[in-house]
């Protein structure tokens, strides 16, 4: 299956075997009909679609975020954004921060500015998520 298929079947938001029950079959016989029996025997030694549509999708998933890392670094302006367990610290939500930054490559020297809620995990003098910021990005 091609990467233009995988891509249909994950926009059309549709599990990824939809594409052996009854086009795979269908796929066989025209290939029988048109090559010969050994061609469409061929078809058997492919692996479970399921699979390679998964690392398909995974493969573009992994492009998109490339190619969106990429604008990051090249804009001035961008926005960090992830889920958080209950009951962290400033330390925590820092290590995550800078985990991301180093491995993608962004330069901490961007970051110039920071907007919070005043939340004391983000704001504390000696511990929060600003004041480490600062140690790492002194304006």
């Amino acid at each position: 299956m091609g990467k233009n298929a995988s891509l249909r079947i994950a926009k059309a938001g549709k599990p990824y075997t939809i594409f052996e029950k009854p086009y795979l079959p269908l796929a066989k016989e025209l290939t029988r009909i048109m090559c010969g029996e050994k061609a469409a025997k061929q078809l058997d030694l492919l692996p479970p679609l399921k699979d390679t549509a998964t690392h398909r999708i995974i493969d573009m998933a992994d492009d998109i975020k490339s190619m969106l890392i990429e604008c990051v670094k090249m804009s001035r302006y961008f926005l960090f954004c992830k889920l958080l367990p209950t009951g962290t610290t400033g330390e925590h939500i820092f290590q995550l921060l800078n985990e991301f930054i180093e491995k993608n490559g962004i330069d901490w020297i961007k970051c110039v500015r920071v907007c919070t809620d005043g939340a004391r995990a983000m704001t504390s003098r000696h511990s929060g998520v600003v004041a480490r910021m600062r140690e790492v990005a002194p304006e």
